[in-house]
C-alpha cells in the first residue's frame, strides 16, 4: 500500500511536467516563428532598398567596374563644368540651382546634352540656361525652370539649328522690354522640338513659350497657361515665321 502512495504522486509529478514541457515547447516554436518572420520581413525591406539604392546610385562601366553616379544637388557653376562648351555630355547631377556665373555658351557643333531627367532652376536669376551658338546641338531629358533673362529666349537661345526633346519648360520669362520673343526658347535658325512640355512662360512680345525664326518641326507637345504680353504679342504658346 505505501508503495502505491508513493507511485501514483510519482506518476502525476511525470505527467504534469509533461504538460508543462510541451506547453513551453509551443510556446518557444510560436516566439521562434514570429522572429523569423520579422527577420525574413526585415532581410526582404533591406535587400529592396539595396535594389533601390544599386539601381539609384551605382552604374557599371564597360571595363567592369562600378561607379557612383551623385544623384544628390549641384549648381549652375557645377553644370558650367560639366558642359565646358558641348560636346557628348551625360548629366550626373539630379538637381542643378543658379549660384553663380555666365550664361553656359554651347559652341560645338553637334553637341548633345542629355540631362538624364536632372532640374535646371535658375531661381529668377537675369540669365539664361543655355546660349547655344554652335549648330546641330540637340538637348535632352532636362527640366529648366525659373530662368528671367532680358531678351530672346528666357531659357535657351540657339543661333543655329537645333534640337529639344524629351524637355520640361516652367516658369520661364523673356519680359523685360517689348520684343522679347520666346519665353522659353528662342530658335534664330530651323528648329526641332519632340516630346516637351511648357508650363508658365511668359514673353514680353510673341511666342510665350517658343518662337522658331526658321523651317520649324513640333511634335506631341504640350503648352499649358504660356503667354506672350506686349503690344505687337502674338502666339501666347508659340510663334513660327517660316
Amino acid at each position: 500500500m505505501e508503495y502505491k502512495k508513493i507511485i501514483i504522486p510519482l506518476i502525476l509529478a511525470i505527467f504534469l511536467l509533461s504538460i508543462t514541457s510541451v506547453c513551453a515547447s509551443e510556446m518557444d516554436d510560436t516566439i521562434a516563428g514570429e522572429d523569423v518572420k520579422s527577420m525574413e520581413l526585415s532581410i526582404d525591406e533591406i535587400d529592396e532598398d539595396n535594389l533601390k539604392t544599386d539601381d539609384e546610385n551605382i552604374q557599371v562601366a564597360g571595363d567592369g567596374e562600378t561607379h557612383g553616379v551623385q544623384k544628390d544637388e549641384g549648381n549652375y557653376s557645377t553644370l558650367a563644368r560639366e558642359i565646358g562648351s558641348g560636346g557628348n555630355v551625360e548629366l550626373s547631377y539630379d538637381h542643378y540651382t543658379y549660384d553663380e556665373g555666365n550664361t553656359i555658351i554651347i559652341s560645338v557643333n553637334n553637341s548633345v546634352i542629355d540631362g538624364k531627367g536632372a532640374v535646371i532652376d535658375m531661381a529668377r536669376s537675369n540669365i539664361q540656361a543655355f546660349n547655344v551658338t554652335a549648330s546641330g546641338v540637340t538637348i535632352k531629358n532636362l527640366v529648366i525652370k525659373n530662368a528671367n533673362y532680358a531678351g530672346k529666349g528666357g531659357a535657351i537661345y540657339f543661333a543655329g539649328q537645333g534640337n529639344l526633346t524629351n524637355c520640361n519648360f516652367t516658369g520661364n520669362n523673356a519680359t523685360d522690354y517689348e520684343g522679347n520673343e520666346g519665353g522659353a526658347v528662342y530658335f534664330y535658325s530651323d528648329g526641332t522640338v519632340t516630346n516637351c512640355s511648357f508650363t508658365d512662360n511668359c514673353a514680353r512680345g510673341s511666342g510665350g513659350a517658343l518662337f522658331i525664326q526658321g523651317k520649324s518641326t513640333v511634335t506631341n507637345c504640350n503648352f499649358t497657361n504660356n503667354k506672350a504680353t506686349g503690344n505687337n504679342r502674338a502666339g501666347g504658346a508659340a510663334f513660327f515665321m517660316d
